[in-house]
């Protein structure tokens, strides 16, 4: 009984904690896929070439879309009502990485669970876990 005690905390310490961790990895790779799949879609829209700027182009607001849906298939987000993700697009000339002339699509997913914390289990301390998960994709339009 006193060895058990004496182990019991740790073992808590290493299963959740990897529960915990081990979402915060899956949540930040559905957030990857979601910037990148948004991404990928915004630089096929061809109307709206050479505009800067995302919420006036078709291509930043199917960008938007492709994001979220991906979000929702994932079940980590419930809509535009819902505030645990952030979606964000621009379309930019001014890209790093890609010719002067041509321009991209770049989409930013921000996802918290809850706030202040990233914990499934709510054992592990919230200084522990990082608070939120941010994924960034830049695609070149297509011509």
């Amino acid at each position: 009984m006193v060895e058990f005690a004496l182990v019991m905390p740790l073992l808590l310490l290493l299963v959740l904690g990897g529960i915990d961790w081990g979402y915060f990895f899956f949540v930040g790779q559905v957030a990857a896929n979601a910037a990148r799949e948004g991404a990928r879609a915004g630089s096929l829209v061809r109307s709206g070439i050479g505009l800067d700027g995302c919420s006036d182009s078709p291509a930043g607001s199917g960008a938007v879309a492709v994001a979220g849906n991906y979000l929702q298939r994932g079940q980590l987000w419930g809509g535009m009502g819902d505030t645990r993700a952030t979606l964000t697009c621009c379309i930019t000339t001014a890209c790093t990485g890609f010719a002067p002339d041509d321009s991209a699509v770049k989409v930013t997913v921000t996802y918290q669970t809850r706030p202040g914390t990233m914990s499934l289990t709510g054992f592990l301390p919230p200084f522990l876990l990082p608070t939120s998960v941010v994924s960034t994709a830049t695609m070149r339009r297509e011509p």
